[in-house]
């Protein structure tokens, strides 16, 4: 009964969310040139993606903070079609001078989509926001739910079996990790989704500086240049 309203809530939250049209909302506000509202929901979808990303399944429920017998899953929550409608759409929206933070912010999103070591993005992005919204309070992260990274303290106090199923566990993360990343990329460069096109015409444009573009603009430009460089590089290196 209990898994049974454990998987209800589960569901409920997923219906509720509803990244399908979170996705047509970021496409036709992005569309429109509402930017502000663009960017607020892609920044809805990127905690999304977060938290629905970190989900594990635990082995002994007595103990939520034991990292060698809970169980990695290999089953993501997250649309990846709708993430890719969303990016894409973003990407092809009208380029203004204005809307430097809406790339700035499609490009988060697929590094934290796209990446190859889910532990330490999660674990880095909630932290981050942990810290900016509680009280230095010691208890505040394992009360917010963080993936939890043994330390070496732990590691020297493990018995030879916990340390066997941790490396094991680790493992299967790491595989897990990569086959997302992968696949993920995949979908992404495909040429009937046009992800790799929508970045490589955004680097075209945002290139273009004639004499008239100001310093500052062309500073900003080979900033954003640089950060479009590198989410391609992980891209295809997935």
């Amino acid at each position: 009964q209990q898994q049974q309203q454990q998987h209800y809530s589960k569901s409920s939250s997923l219906s509720f969310l509803d990244q399908p049209t979170l996705a047509h909302l970021i496409a036709e506000e992005a569309n429109k040139g509402q930017h502000d509202i663009a960017v607020a929901a892609m920044s809805v979808l990127l905690r999304l993606i977060l938290h629905l990303d970190h989900e594990e399944e635990k082995k002994n429920d007595d103990n939520k903070n034991d990292t060698t017998t809970s169980k990695i899953t290999t089953d993501s929550h997250v649309d990846n079609s709708s993430v890719c409608r969303a990016c894409v759409a973003a990407l092809m929206s009208h380029h203004g001078d204005d809307d430097k933070r809406l790339i700035k912010t499609v490009l988060d999103v697929l590094s934290s989509w796209t990446t190859t070591d889910h532990y330490l993005v999660v674990h880095a992005a909630l932290t981050s926001s942990n810290e900016k919204g509680t009280s230095k309070n010691s208890s505040s992260k394992q009360q917010s739910g963080l993936p939890h990274i043994a330390t070496k303290e732990e590691l020297r106090a493990m018995k030879p079996r916990e340390m066997a199923q941790y490396k094991k566990r680790e493992y299967e993360r790491r595989e897990r990790d990569k086959a997302w990343g992968k696949e993920r990329s995949l979908l992404f460069c495909d040429l009937e989704t046009g992800g790799l096109e929508a970045l490589l015409q955004c680097t075209i444009h945002n290139n273009n500086n004639d004499e008239t573009t100001s310093t500052t603009t062309k500073s900003n430009n080979h900033s954003l240049l640089r950060e479009i460089g590198i989410v391609i590089g992980r891209i295809m290196s997935s």
